[in-house]
């Protein structure tokens, strides 16, 4: 299992086994949504993810299909009280069935030092300071 949570602890999720695949996006849309210089982002199955917190404890913000990559619409599931963005679900349809959790709210320290981004998309889009992650280790 691979836990996860907000920044306050009242949202809590579990993945329950490892097909994922762990992608850092360096796309504007990305950064915005973060505030970061990219977005690290676990790309899992639906029926791996496991909310253990009552549904109705997320917030959702739709954004719409313009202010998205792909064109399609997405989803943003959060915190209400700490305002900790957990996942995305896409509704594109080449990504029905997957959720994309946002990496840096897995809890388990450990997990996270061993699995490494397995690609990088929006290159093109990144950043000049940002270098390259995928077979970069310490």
């Amino acid at each position: 299992m691979i836990p996860g949570s907000c920044l306050c602890g009242k949202i809590k999720y579990e993945i329950n086994d490892e097909n994922y695949l762990a992608i850092v996006c360096h796309c504007s849309k990305c950064r915005l949504s973060t505030g970061s210089a990219f977005s690290t982002n676990l790309v899992v199955p639906v029926s791996s993810f496991h909310l253990l917190s009552a549904p109705e404890a997320v917030s959702r913000y739709e954004i719409d299909g313009t202010r998205t990559g792909s064109g399609f619409p997405a989803v943003t599931n959060f915190c209400p009280a700490c305002g900790t963005t957990l996942w995305v679900d896409p509704q594109n349809p080449a990504r029905a069935g997957v959720k994309v959790i946002k990496a840096g709210t897995v809890t388990d320290a450990a997990w996270l030092k061993e699995h490494a981004p397995q690609s990088e998309i929006c290159k093109d889009e990144g950043l000049g300071w940002v270098g390259d992650f995928v077979g970069n280790k310490k």
